[in-house]
C-alpha cells in the first residue's frame, strides 16, 4: 500500500493557537516553571486577539495543570508540556465548541428563534415551554446543596430547544441543538464556574428565562428577541467581561 503523504487540513481555533504559542515558548525553555505571564491586556496586544479567545487559553491550560491562577498576582507556568496526558487532553479539549464562538452564534440565531417563536408557537408549545420554565423555578426555589451546575445546564438546554422546537423547524431544531451541545464541555463549564458566583447567577438565569417566556406568551417578537438577547450577553459578559 502506498505510504500517505498527506494529512487533513482544518480551521483551528484562535485560543488552541494561542495554547501552542505558549506550548512552543515552554518547550523551547523560554518560559519555565514558576515564571509570570504578562497581563491579559499585554499577552492579548502581543498575540493581537482580543481578550474573549485568550481566556479561553488561560483557562484551559489551568484546566491542563500547565499554568495556575494566583488571583491578583497574575498567571505563573506550573508545569511542563511534555507529558503524553497532556498531549492528549488537549486533543480532546480541542474538540470542544469555542465557548465565546458558541455565544457569538447564538446571539445571531436564537434571537431569531425566540422572535419567529412568538409568532407562530401553538398553545401547547407554550405550555410545554411553561412546563420547562416552571421544572427548574421549582428546583431553584428549593435551593440546597442537592442542586448541582450540571442540572442548571440540563433545565438551560432544555429551556432552549423547547422555544426551538416551537418554531415546527427541523434545521433550527438540530442548530440550537449543536450550540447547545457545547453547554457540556469542560471548557464551557470550566469558564463558568470561575466567573459565576453560582447562587446569584442561577437567580438572574431563572429571571432572564421568565421574561423571554412571559414575551413568547404575549406573542411580542420584538421582546422576546430582545430579552433571548440580553439573556446571551449577560452569560458572554459574566464569563468573558469580567
Amino acid at each position: 500500500m502506498r505510504r500517505k503523504l498527506f494529512t487533513k487540513v482544518y480551521t483551528q481555533k484562535i485560543y488552541v493557537q494561542i495554547i501552542h504559542q505558549i506550548e512552543d515558548l515552554i518547550e523551547r525553555g523560554v518560559l519555565k516553571q514558576g515564571d509570570k505571564l504578562p497581563s491579559e491586556p499585554e499577552l492579548a496586544k502581543q498575540l493581537g486577539t482580543s481578550r474573549p479567545p485568550l481566556r479561553e487559553a488561560l483557562s484551559a491550560l489551568e484546566m491542563l495543570g500547565i499554568i495556575e491562577r494566583r488571583g491578583r498576582k497574575g498567571n505563573f507556568i506550573r508545569a511542563s508540556t511534555d507529558s503524553i496526558s497532556y498531549k492528549r487532553q488537549l486533543r480532546e479539549l480541542s474538540k470542544d465548541v469555542s465557548p465565546y464562538e458558541a455565544l457569538e452564534a447564538r446571539k445571531i440565531v436564537e434571537t431569531e428563534i425566540a422572535r419567529i417563536a412568538a409568532k407562530v408557537a401553538t398553545k401547547k408549545d407554550i405550555e410545554i415551554i411553561r412546563k420547562v420554565f416552571q421544572k427548574m423555578k421549582e428546583k431553584v426555589e428549593k435551593f440546597d446543596s442537592s442542586l448541582t451546575f450540571q442540572e442548571v445546564v440540563e433545565h438551560d438546554i432544555q429551556f432552549h430547544l423547547s422555544i426551538a422546537e416551537a418554531t415546527h423547524n427541523g434545521v433550527l431544531v438540530e442548530t440550537v441543538r449543536y450550540m447547545v451541545a457545547g453547554l457540556k464541555g469542560k471548557l464551557w463549564i470550566k469558564m463558568k464556574m470561575q466567573a459565576s458566583n453560582f447562587r446569584r447567577r442561577v437567580q438572574e438565569i431563572l429571571l432572564e428565562h421568565e421574561k423571554i417566556l412571559n414575551a413568547l406568551i404575549e406573542k411580542d417578537g420584538e421582546m422576546a428577541r430582545r430579552k433571548m438577547y440580553e439573556h446571551l450577553e449577560a452569560a458572554e459578559e459574566e464569563m468573558f467581561d469580567r
